[in-house]
């Protein structure tokens, strides 16, 4: 449940507190989300290669449709905030956040009201639950190139604990958003110029 009271220091403190895997606060995920972020953005602007990211060919054609630098960054950083007040622990111990982009959506929202990023943080799973027949609504969204590029950052922020880029989970859920991205690159008729 979030705090009646809820502050910046508070979220941030519960975000710290709060494990989002064995060794890894959520804040501590934000974090390499954002520097995942920056260096496949710095891959793109300087046509660099680096081992350890795996991007599609053609992803340079969202450049021009990301949002404001510092709304991506405080969106990224601050994406899973809700988890400290959706945590739930089965039988198993397995930790579980349900409805965690709403939670963090409403947790941004209790300090500083509705804005463009709390917008983008209730998003924040759509790319990574998208089907083909919500192509069209996503496409037309002012967000779609940062949610994408957003998306890619968390799989390979999250790679770093699950195996790396040739783990089985990393691939899966590589795939799934570039088939997404591909849709959506050919539903807006966007080509390389």
């Amino acid at each position: 449940m979030i705090p009646e009271n809820l502050t910046y220091e508070k979220l941030i403190y519960d975000m710290k507190k709060c494990l989002q895997t064995t060794g890894m606060s959520v804040y501590r995920h934000g974090e390499l989300v954002v520097e995942n972020y920056n260096k496949i953005l710095n891959i793109l602007n300087e046509d660099k290669k680096d081992n350890n990211v795996r991007l599609p060919n053609n992803l340079k054609l969202l450049l021009p449709f990301l949002l404001d630098r510092d709304i991506i960054k405080t969106y990224q950083l601050f994406h899973d905030c809700g988890k400290p007040y959706c945590l739930v622990v089965d039988e198993e111990g397995k930790r579980h956040f349900p409805n965690h982009a709403i939670i963090s959506k409403m947790a941004w929202e209790k300090i500083y009201g509705k804005d463009d990023i709390s917008e983008l943080i209730g998003m924040d799973m759509d790319i990574h639950l998208l089907k083909n027949d919500g192509i069209p609504e996503f496409s037309n969204r002012k967000q779609w190139a940062t949610l994408v590029l957003t998306g890619l950052a968390e799989i390979h922020a999250n790679s770093e604990i699950f195996g790396g880029i040739d783990s089985i989970s990393f691939k899966i859920k590589y795939k799934q958003i570039v088939k997404r991205y591909n849709a959506i690159i050919k539903y807006l008729d966007i080509r390389i110029k």
